[in-house]
């Protein structure tokens, strides 16, 4: 197993409503909006919703998106509008920390490959590129 500990700055929530993380576990709700992980805020870090660590299987990718919905998980539920579902890889033994921005698309960084820079007809390159991992 592995743990995550799931934070993201919403403020677009209103009295009597929270923030929550689905996806595509138990833990998590397996995609159904009631059995969703709440999160929770306080008047000091307000905008920002979190949760404790979250214990998840580390057996590959698992998909998860944020919501909002009554605090008492019932009623219909805004889903954050992102192109996609977000991703974590969490890794046995592990905590990860993931810190996300309602609605703002941020994918899942991947290892780059160094790739000659590009040339100018007739020129020779003096520096190669670096990758970032």
């Amino acid at each position: 197993m592995a743990s995550v500990e799931f934070k993201v700055t919403c403020s677009c929530t209103k009295p009597g409503e929270g923030v929550f993380v689905v996806g595509g576990v138990t833990a998590l709700g397996d995609w159904a909006p009631g059995r969703a992980l709440p999160l929770s805020t306080s008047p000091e870090s307000f905008p920002v919703w979190s949760s404790g660590q979250v214990a998840l299987p580390a057996a590959g990718v698992i998909e998860y998106k944020f919501l909002v919905q009554r605090e008492s998980s019932t009623g219909s539920a805004r889903w954050e509008e992102i192109r996609d579902n977000r991703c974590i890889t969490p890794v046995a033994g592990k905590t990860l920390q993931v810190h996300e921005t309602w609605s703002v698309w941020s994918p899942t960084p991947l290892p780059s490959t160094p790739q000659a820079p590009a040339k100018a007809p007739g020129k020779a390159s003096a520096s190669a590129s670096k990758a970032s991992v």
